[in-house]
């Protein structure tokens, strides 16, 4: 849960820098999964997170290495 934590604060300060506007979150945590369910489905989350920031970031370095 940390982690995913850490990830979407990071995508939102990436977006922030690239002007994106922020969307809200659905996450797995706030449904009704249990066990196995659950920690698949978070880690999947994480996963897209990852992926997601990472983007932004390449995005960010990409419009400051043309500005």
């Amino acid at each position: 849960m940390m982690r995913q934590k850490k990830l979407r604060e990071q995508l939102r300060e990436a977006k922030l820098l690239i002007g994106c506007v922020d969307e809200r979150f659905v996450s797995a945590s706030a449904s009704m999964l249990d066990g196995a369910t659950l920690l698949e489905a978070l880690t999947q989350e994480n996963r897209i997170l990852e992926k997601r920031l990472t983007a932004c970031r390449n995005h960010v370095s990409l419009v400051t290495c043309l500005l």
